[in-house]
């Protein structure tokens, strides 16, 4: 029983990745607070970037996947780096998974769009009616607003959900949707640009899109190796524009280091929310950087 147990790292590489519950078990042995089921949840690895810790755990890890990222910081640690900060531990090789275990994701569109979700999209700024069956957005009578991601050929990747009830969170997603591996928007956008606007929100972008300028959306304040290369791999200069909140505020400095091997073009985010500015103000905001560009 003892040896059975006592099953360090490279044994149990012969038997393939770590379990749901080993990760758990690991985790609870260096004295973390463990939540979630398919997708763990605690403290985020890298202190430094929290002033007072994470007192509220925002590092999330996905077993399957074998990568986590905090929604604070920004932070992505693969499952060989997770494990070595772990430190080695010892965990039972007989522990067996017994959480459901997640099938191929497999997306699909969203149902035709409601009166109601069209009426809302409005009063955000969306008022393009062409531009909103381009990107397919639809609705569904229980998790609301859908907003389909799509790689550059238009092939469907993940449908991000946006309900308008006030007891749900503001934005959903399917278990098992690649959140992390595409930005919002390259179905949208020419195939030829010198400058790209990179946005924190899907109607961020859908509102400068139809403001004629070629947005992209990061769908929060982090970016992941994945969409980096893929601005990389496009060429053009890119327009860092988050939110004007604090949040946005803070994350400029941690999304401009993310962005080294990207061309960015200096520019002073006004307040608010991109969407918030009139096709008017976005020009005196925009044009004289592209001018220059």
């Amino acid at each position: 029983m003892r040896e059975r147990w006592d099953q360090t790292y490279d044994s149990l590489q012969r038997r393939g990745k770590y379990t749901t519950a080993q990760w758990r078990l690991m985790l609870q042995h260096r004295g973390l607070t463990v939540r979630g089921d398919d997708q763990l949840q605690f403290s985020c690895p890298n202190t430094a970037a929290h002033h007072r810790g994470d007192q509220r755990p925002s590092f999330s890890y996905s077993p399957v996947k074998g990568i986590g990222h905090c929604f604070r910081c920004g932070a992505v640690l693969t499952e060989d780096q997770l494990y070595a900060w772990v430190g080695s531990p010892r965990v039972p090789v007989n522990v067996v998974n017994t959480h459901r275990i997640l099938p191929p994701y497999r997306p699909q569109w969203p149902g035709p769009l409601t009166i109601t979700h069209w009426t809302w999209l409005q009063s955000k700024g969306v008022t393009d009616s062409l531009l909103v069956r381009r990107s397919r957005l639809g609705s569904d009578p229980e998790r609301g607003l859908g907003i389909p991601w799509c790689d550059g050929r238009g092939r469907l990747l993940w449908v991000n959900w946006r309900p308008l009830r006030l007891d749900r969170p503001k934005y959903m997603a399917d278990k098992g949707a690649p959140k992390r591996e595409s930005l919002y928007g390259w179905h949208l956008v020419p195939r030829v640009t010198s400058v790209l606007v990179l946005v924190e929100a899907e109607l961020d972008a859908l509102h400068l899109l139809q403001c004629g300028y070629p947005a992209l959306a990061m769908g929060g304040l982090a970016l992941s190796s994945l969409q980096v290369e893929q601005l990389q791999r496009r060429g053009a200069s890119v327009i860092l524009w988050p939110d004007g909140d604090e949040a946005g505020q803070e994350a400029i400095p941690r999304l401009q280091q993310a962005l080294h091997g990207v061309s960015l073009i200096p520019f002073t985010c006004p307040a608010g929310d991109p969407k918030q500015y009139t096709e008017s103000d976005l020009r005196t905001f925009l044009d004289p950087l592209l001018a220059s560009s």
